[in-house]
């Protein structure tokens, strides 16, 4: 999906009047809709997605929030991507800002070398690679 495909989001200053975030988790504040409770909900079409919250009409990302919440705007034609690839796991420790353009190519975050990796198929076409290099 394209960046432009998505709703803009609501500002850091929103997101801080309606959650506190804890442990990769938003939880409502005190006088909000949500109040108490963890937010968000998984598609049920995609539930290996990741959560989704509903604030003024809008649905959005809980990564992307959680994001915004910590670090102010998405910058323009970037994406919030998981570095473990698991959409479950919203830790801001495990989110990061990358181009749109890397996420098309299928670019996967390399922890420990703290880059992306790519990988050539036999077939010509690019694959992730993870954790280690392939001798093939």
């Amino acid at each position: 999906m394209n960046i432009t495909n998505f709703q803009k989001c609501p500002s850091q200053v929103m997101i801080r009047s309606l959650f506190t975030y804890k442990d990769g988790c938003l939880i409502g504040n005190k006088g909000t809709f949500y109040e108490g409770r963890i937010v968000g909900s998984f598609d049920i079409a995609n539930p290996h997605k990741c959560k989704k919250v509903q604030i003024d009409g809008g649905r959005f990302y809980i990564n992307r929030l959680i994001w915004i919440y910590f670090n102010g705007a998405i910058q323009k034609d970037y994406i919030i991507q998981f570095k473990d690839a698991n959409a479950h796991n919203c830790k801001i420790e495990n989110l990061i800002s990358i181009p749109q353009d890397e996420r098309n190519k299928g670019a996967a975050y390399r922890e420990n070398r703290k880059q992306f990796a790519l990988e050539m198929t036999k077939n010509n076409s690019w694959r992730n690679q993870y954790s280690k290099e392939r001798n093939e």
